[in-house]
């Protein structure tokens, strides 16, 4: 009887925190969720499509049948390999990117972490490649995690 009033209350706990989860957490987490499916669909296209119009892109070139042959043969110039890599690499992208949404929905302090440090690298990133938005958007989304009061609560 004691274990079950234990699990009662774990569950009445997890409960209570995705009540308490700040509304702009919850946001972040159900965009991530779509950006990872996104990211997964991409990956399987990149397994599954590509290998399929290579050749027609190749013979269009070719044939001069397309006008901006140029950006198309710079396209199929991408080996089978690297597609294939490509592609799993965004799956792979888009599968962790699920469970850190999940954990961010579910408040798991691992993911609260892992947000900060991919937000902030994506900042420094943004800074040397002199592209703003990214820069903004990245920094009030780490500093967000790392210093709201509201989110420190939900996810201690």
């Amino acid at each position: 009887m004691a274990k079950k009033s234990k699990r009662d209350n774990k569950k009445l706990l997890s409960r209570s925190n995705s009540k308490k989860l700040p509304l702009l957490v919850k946001i972040i987490s159900i965009l991530g969720h779509i950006f990872s499916i996104i990211t997964i669909i991409f990956g399987i296209l990149f397994l599954t499509v590509f290998p399929l119009i290579k050749p027609l892109i190749i013979t269009a070139t070719q044939n001069q049948a397309i006008a901006s042959g140029q950006v198309l043969t710079t396209f199929t110039d991408i080996s089978g390999n690297g597609v294939i890599v490509g592609g799993i690499m965004l799956i792979i992208f888009g599968i962790i990117g699920l469970f850190i949404s999940r954990g961010l929905w579910k408040a798991k302090p691992l993911a609260r972490i892992v947000v900060i440090v991919i937000s902030l690298l994506g900042a420094v990133s943004a800074l040397f490649y002199f592209k703003l938005v990214r820069l903004i958007v990245d920094l009030a989304i780490g500093l967000y995690f790392l210093l709201s009061k509201d989110v420190k609560k939900a996810f201690s």
